[in-house]
């Protein structure tokens, strides 16, 4: 059985404040240590256009 991110996302507590910018604004690069759940709060969000992939 596969789980997705939305299964096993841990909520941060800058969650209401980045689903309130991303209302409001066109875009919000998100920046900070890798590991800190960047990704994964917009994928659980359903809000992210490009994902990461394998490198080309």
């Amino acid at each position: 059985m596969s789980m997705s991110v939305e299964d096993v996302y841990t909520p941060r507590y800058v969650d209401g404040t980045l689903d309130a910018l991303l209302a409001e604004l066109p875009a919000l690069m998100l920046t900070g240590p890798r590991g800190c759940g960047k990704i994964n709060h917009r994928v659980a969000q359903g809000g992210v256009r490009d994902a990461p992939g394998p490198p080309r």
